[in-house]
């Protein structure tokens, strides 16, 4: 079985690597599939690349790879995509204060981290924004965000357009997924798994509570590698600080109220900075995507071609993983309580069905 670090240096491979010769063929033959030309010409180099490697292992894979790209451009049609880096959106403003993110430093590859914090989500006030409208304001945010990351990646010179998320449980509980509340944020997740595929370096989830670290370790036996090496879930955030130290994120890179140095600076502060300065005009699609790729180092053939046969679905992004939290929690308390009393699970978790998709 790898090692966190083998499987650290395949990923790391595959996500500095130009599309393979295998690669291109998905890749146009998913934007043969979008009409008309206009919209093939919106998209990026790194959209292609995301989609294509986020679908790598779905089957079949090209005509999945074909429904991604089309549902992804359609939906930036509908929700004006174009426009998020341009202009402001109505209530803009109350909703980054409603779910507030900040992006801190990076890892020893380039991954910027951001955080999501439980206790600082006002999924009351979230709920009462039309969903519509909440849809278009988290996919703008995760435009800013995609944004920074490339323009941080252009300052290091590598290829790099994952990041890293520290979820901070604190203050979380059953009242979170209860109702219209759950709905909006599974929505709003959803947002990062359908239409930001192939975003996530790593999760890690601190002051996560004993009952879901004993729930974790329990289920983790079912989980891909790549899942694993991919997903902590810790308790304090000196045991998080330790975590991410052993796997290159220094100290300087993780936000203070976590332990580290870093203040981070708000996702919102980057967006209305973007839209100031008219820094955010997307980059076209070069011609380069579509031709003979570059030839990658020695190592990255073998590398990259194995971690994409062997990753699953581990790929398709963090929000995955915290829609299996939100609709499965409760599952897998029925589930730890009929186990330890030595009875059987009947309908509601399928952790083969629902792990294969984290």
């Amino acid at each position: 079985m790898s090692t966190t670090a083998e499987i650290d240096d395949k990923l790391d491979r595959e996500e500095t690597s130009s599309l393979s010769e295998e690669e291109l063929v998905f890749a146009k033959a998913a934007l043969a599939a979008v009409e008309p030309a206009e919209l093939r010409e919106k998209l990026t180099v790194l959209d292609v690349i995301s989609v294509v490697r986020g679908y790598q292992t779905y089957n079949p894979r090209l005509e999945e790879t074909q429904k991604a790209m089309k549902m992804i451009v359609e939906w930036r049609e509908q929700v004006q995509y174009d426009k998020f880096l341009q202009e402001r959106l109505p209530d803009d403003e109350k909703f980054h204060k409603l779910w507030p993110e900040r992006v801190y430093g990076p890892d020893k590859y380039g991954h910027l981290i951001t955080a999501m914090r439980v206790e600082d989500i006002d999924t009351n006030g979230l709920t009462e924004l039309e969903e519509a409208k909440l849809y278009q304001l988290q996919g703008q945010k995760m435009t800013a965000l995609g944004k920074y990351k490339e323009l941080h990646a252009r300052s290091i010179g590598q290829q790099r357009y994952k990041h890293i998320l520290i979820a901070d449980l604190k203050g979380s509980g059953m009242g979170l997924l209860s109702g219209n509340r759950r709905h909006i944020l599974k929505q709003i997740m959803d947002i990062g798994g359908n239409y930001f595929p192939e975003s996530v370096w790593k999760i890690f989830v601190v002051n996560a509570p004993l009952m879901f670290r004993a729930l974790w370790g329990m289920v983790k036996p079912w989980i891909h590698p790549i899942t694993v090496a991919k997903v902590s879930v810790l308790g304090s955030p000196k045991d998080a600080v330790k975590k991410m130290a052993e796997v290159g994120v220094p100290l300087d890179s993780i936000p203070d109220w976590c332990g580290g140095a870093h203040a981070g600076t708000p996702l919102f502060d980057i967006l209305l900075k973007y839209i100031a300065e008219g820094t955010g005009e997307p980059s076209p699609l070069a011609t380069v995507a579509l031709g003979a790729p570059a030839a990658p180092a020695a190592a990255a053939g073998a590398g990259a071609a194995a971690s994409a046969a062997a990753s699953g679905r581990a790929g398709r992004d963090h929000w995955v993983f915290f829609v299996f939290v939100l609709r499965k929690y409760q599952a897998l308390l029925d589930w730890l309580h009929l186990h330890s009393h030595g009875g059987k699970v009947s309908g509601g978790l399928d952790l083969s069905r629902d792990m294969a998709n984290v």
